[in-house]
C-alpha cells in the first residue's frame, strides 16, 4: 500500500478515509504557498514510509512517535467501523 507516493487529487477522497489532520493540511495548502504544499507532500511521504516499516506492530509503537498518533488516534474516534 503506497498511497502517498502517487495519489491523484480526486482519488484521495474516495477509496480511503480522510484523516482529520489531512483535511487541515489540504485547507492550509489551498490558500498556502508552494513551499507549504511541498512540505505537506513530504510530511505525508515520511508518515507512509514509517508505516510501511512498522506495519508489524500496532499503536503501542505508534505512541512513541509524534506522527503516529496524529494519524491513528483520531481515526479510531472518527470511524466507528
Amino acid at each position: 500500500m503506497r498511497f502517498a507516493t502517487r495519489r491523484p487529487k480526486g482519488l484521495g477522497r474516495l477509496g480511503r478515509v480522510t484523516y482529520a489532520y489531512e483535511r487541515e493540511f489540504r485547507n492550509i495548502d489551498r490558500q498556502g504557498t508552494e513551499s507549504g504544499r511541498r512540505w505537506v507532500r513530504n510530511q505525508q511521504r515520511s508518515i507512509e514510509d514509517w508505516r510501511r516499516r512498522s506495519s508489524g506492530q500496532k499503536p503501542a509503537s505508534t505512541r512513541r512517535l509524534g506522527i503516529g498518533d496524529v494519524r491513528n488516534t483520531p481515526v479510531a474516534r472518527r470511524t466507528p467501523a
